[in-house]
């Protein structure tokens, strides 16, 4: 059972540990199954691919996938020269409304809704979100002239 004051190793602490501080989680006798555990190779690789200095390292890593956690940790944790990286947020996916319309309405994947976009017109497209709609407190529509519900009262 753990403490609460024990807390769960996680994968971008092993990153900084790669990056900056070179704390060995693995050689750690308190923290090396919790590393073992937390040591997710692509994450840890795709966490260092958006530095210039580390995305050669990451590669390398990328096409020897095949090597236990340790022995790519290993690799990473004495290639990388310890210094402070700035790390910014992933970047997301865009959320496109009339893809996931295109989605729903055809039944079909992604990439088959990208080129159904490039062929549908705007008119089209109003149909298909007339269609699709389900309505519900969430989904209220809002009229085009930027005032209220379409509910009738």
């Amino acid at each position: 059972m753990m403490d609460e004051t024990e807390e769960k190793l996680k994968v971008f602490d092993i990153v900084n540990a790669i990056s900056n501080t070179k704390h060995d989680y693995f050689r750690d006798p308190e923290l090396c199954t919790k590393a073992e555990k937390a040591y997710a190779a692509f994450l840890v690789n795709k966490a260092l691919s958006f530095h210039m200095d580390t995305i050669l390292y990451a590669n390398e890593m990328n096409q020897r996938g095949h090597l236990a956690g340790l022995l790519q940790h290993d690799y990473l944790i004495n290639t990388v020269r310890p210094r402070r990286r700035k790390s910014d947020k992933w970047p997301k996916p865009f959320d496109d409304k009339d893809i996931k319309a295109v989605m729903e309405y055809y039944e079909c994947n992604y990439n088959r809704a990208k080129e159904y976009l490039t062929v549908l017109t705007v008119d089209q497209l109003s149909v298909i979100h007339d269609r699709i709609f389900k309505g519900g407190a969430e989904n209220v529509r809002h009229s085009r002239n930027g005032g209220g519900s379409t509910k009738e009262s």
